[in-house]
């Protein structure tokens, strides 16, 4: 199996401790890169499935940012947590990831879904059902800093993180 194999390549270096924790921490950001790609693809099913958004590929706005959500910047993240690239893995990766799936993505979704409102009959009924699985998604655990719904310990600890950082630099 390729993954074994990879495995014992590392070790050539590295110790186990050393490769555990990698593979550990690779598996979890893939996990969540995975995550907020299906997510993003779960939102789109209907859209295709209702007709709010053209079945050609390409052809409205949200499909390009769907398309470099799992394809460029989901895979660039993936590379980077995988090669050991910190620049790959958080900011051409995760941070462009986030950006196109919060500032792009959900609101092209809000502008779709509005204008399947807006057209009435079955259309509208379609989009309000769609608005209940997008405030599903983004009252999801990992979401929740984004909708203001964190809890206040999390807060504190994200507050208290930056101050430690800034002092630091």
């Amino acid at each position: 199996n390729p993954r074994s194999y990879n495995r014992t390549v590392c070790k050539e270096c590295h110790n186990k401790d050393f490769v555990d924790n990698f593979y550990t921490a690779a598996d979890k950001e893939t996990a969540a890169i995975n995550g907020l790609v299906k997510q993003s693809q779960d939102i789109m099913k209907p859209l295709y499935d209702q007709k709010l958004v053209s079945a050609q590929p390409f052809q409205e706005p949200i499909q390009f940012v769907e398309y470099e959500t799992w394809h460029h910047f989901g895979r660039t993240a993936k590379f980077g947590a995988w090669m050991q690239g910190a620049d790959y893995t958080q900011w051409h990766g995760m941070f462009e990831l986030a950006g196109r799936f919060y500032i792009e993505f959900l609101p092209q979704v809000r502008d779709v879904l509005d204008k399947g409102k807006a057209s009435g009959g079955a259309k509208a009924d379609a989009a309000r059902e769609i608005e209940k699985l997008v405030s599903a998604t983004l009252n999801a655990p990992e979401h929740k800093w984004f909708i203001g719904k964190e809890p206040a310990e999390v807060k504190a600890a994200r507050k208290k993180a930056a101050e430690e950082f800034r002092k630091r630099y």
